[in-house]
């Protein structure tokens, strides 16, 4: 049987880059279980579906519109699966801040990564003991700190690509510094930024509780 090439765009953004984080949601699924993602903002970035046999990728950005409209380019997720049931991607070529259909509490994972507030508009749809991966490039993360549906698993950092997920020292992370400033929905509505903690992580893991 013919090899299967890996889609340009992707091999370009996440390959090329190292930054494919594979091993990364590797470890989450080893650790925690769970068959099924949505990943808001996502670009074409696939990788989740190397380990979760249902994801659902939603973007508006015109790139991402056409390679998921061309079941092609992701032909190689059949390839480098780790799990032995079919893959099922699903794609919404829309602006998730807007609104998508998607039924509430449905997913074992939500990811969030280098986009907007996901877990303001699309939290619904993560289960109960659901999983958050976020960062806090856009204040994400800092949102799921003080919001009291999320609860902090575990940290990850990477190092040349490989991300190494911890749940030690955990309540040493988003502490606040000591120039009095308080963390707030609307501190973060205002800079559109992670808040400055005096221990940052790469990566956060949250469950919804």
């Amino acid at each position: 049987m013919a090899k299967v090439p890996v889609a340009k765009l992707y091999n370009h953004y996440y390959i090329d880059r190292k930054f494919e984080r594979l091993n990364l949601f590797r470890q989450i699924h080893e650790r925690f279980g769970g068959a099924s993602v949505l990943y808001p903002g996502s670009f074409v970035h696939v990788t989740p579906s190397f380990v979760y046999p249902t994801a659902v990728y939603i973007d508006k950005d015109d790139e991402a519109k056409k390679f998921f409209a061309n079941p092609v380019n992701y032909a190689f997720v059949d390839k480098r699966k780790h799990y032995k049931e079919a893959s099922t991607v699903r794609f919404h070529a829309v602006d998730f801040q807007k609104g998508f259909d998607e039924p509430d509490e449905s997913f074992d994972l939500l990811v969030s990564l280098f986009t907007g507030f996901v877990t303001r508009h699309s939290k619904r749809c993560l289960k109960r003991g659901g999983l958050l991966l976020v960062n806090d490039s856009h204040g994400d993360a800092s949102l799921a700190s003080i919001d009291p549906d999320f609860q902090l698993v575990a940290v990850g950092n990477q190092t040349d690509g490989k991300y190494t997920l911890t749940d030690a020292y955990l309540d040493t992370y988003f502490v606040a510094r000591a120039d009095g400033t308080i963390l707030t929905p609307e501190w973060v509505d205002k800079h559109l930024r992670g808040f400055k903690f005096r221990r940052m992580a790469d990566v956060y893991l949250f469950q919804r509780v």
